[in-house]
């Protein structure tokens, strides 16, 4: 007679749901090597070329203002200010055609 293998947690088990779809994309990714993830992730940060350059030169308005900027408790709302004007940006967003919103010529 052979004696079935233990299985100690196999009520928790059977009491565990299983993965989202997202979570098990997710996890899939986490496992990926880098020299296939670091291609994919560069080919979904690309833009149109007006987008892109429109994200170019704010970037570049932007960096300017904080390299130039006192050093006070400033940077934090110019963080702040990057984050409001690369949301629309974010890959995923539907408002995309948004447009472009200077930090340096809205100091409000």
């Amino acid at each position: 007679m052979t004696e079935e293998p233990r299985q100690p947690f196999i009520d928790l088990a059977e009491q565990i749901l299983p993965q989202s779809i997202t979570r098990d994309a997710v996890t899939a990714a986490w496992r990926r090597p880098e020299t296939e993830a670091v291609p994919w992730l560069l080919e979904q940060a690309r833009h149109p070329a007006p987008m892109a350059e429109a994200i170019q030169n704010l970037a570049g308005k932007l960096a300017n203002q904080l390299r130039h900027q006192k050093r006070s408790g400033g940077r934090a709302g110019m963080v702040q200010d990057l984050l409001q004007e690369f949301y629309p940006f974010f890959p995923g967003r539907r408002r995309a055609d948004v447009p472009v919103r200077s930090a340096a010529a809205d100091p409000g």
